[in-house]
């Protein structure tokens, strides 16, 4: 597949507007997946006041932002209040921040 890309530059100082079209040959994109992604995890109060949930989620958004909210929603908790913590097979322990993508729980 060829084309051309169009950019299109103005000066701030006389207004001039340029227009140029630079060939390709190759445009690469992404194709987004729309498959949801399966997570499992547990969840416990940090006092452990209630007994310890194990849940199934199954989402399509890729942040951990969006999870913490599906958490939230089907446990009836505050966001602020919901950690994520992957622990390691060596006993190491991580704290997931909401930037990071789904897959850093899983993997």
């Amino acid at each position: 597949m060829g084309g051309q890309y169009r950019s299109e530059v103005k000066c701030p100082d006389c207004q001039n507007i340029s227009v140029t079209f630079d060939p390709f040959l190759i445009f690469a994109v992404p194709i987004p997946t729309s498959e949801a992604r399966t997570i499992n995890l547990y969840y416990f109060m940090s006092n452990y006041s209630s007994e310890t949930l194990k849940m199934t989620l199954t989402s399509k958004n890729n942040l951990v932002k969006d999870l913490r909210e599906d958490v939230a929603e089907k446990t009836k908790t505050e966001q602020s209040q919901i950690l994520f913590v992957v622990s390691g097979f060596n006993g190491s322990v991580r704290l997931v921040k909401d930037d990071e993508t789904v897959d850093k729980l899983t993997n």
